[in-house]
C-alpha cells in the first residue's frame, strides 16, 4: 500500500465494497499509529460512502452532486461513471 501513497493522497482501487472497507480500516489504523487522521475519502460506492460517513470520515461528494470534478494529483476522477481524465491544456504552453 505504501507504494500507492503520494504525500497525503492514496490512489487505489478494489474489486468490491468489502475490500474497500477493509482498505479504509487499514489506512485509519496505519495513520493513527503515527498520530495522523484519515480526514477525507472519495469513493464511487454509495455503500462505502455511507459507512465512512457514519464513522465521522468526511466523504467527498460525487462530482455530480458538487458540480466540481474530483482531482487527485492532477488527475480528474468522475466517480459517478468511474472515469479518469487528464486536462492536457496545461501542457500546451
Amino acid at each position: 500500500m505504501l507504494n500507492k501513497l503520494y504525500v497525503d493522497d492514496l490512489i487505489n482501487s478494489t474489486s468490491d465494497t468489502t475490500e474497500a472497507l477493509e482498505l479504509s480500516e487499514e489506512m485509519i489504523h496505519i495513520l493513527g499509529e503515527v498520530g495522523m487522521n484519515l480526514r477525507t475519502w472519495a469513493t464511487n460506492s454509495t455503500t462505502l460512502h455511507e459507512t465512512l460517513k457514519h464513522a465521522n470520515i468526511d466523504c467527498q461528494k460525487t462530482s455530480e452532486e458538487s458540480g466540481v470534478p474530483l482531482k487527485i494529483l492532477g488527475i480528474i476522477w468522475d466517480n459517478v461513471n468511474d472515469n479518469l481524465n487528464f486536462d492536457i491544456r496545461q501542457f500546451e504552453k
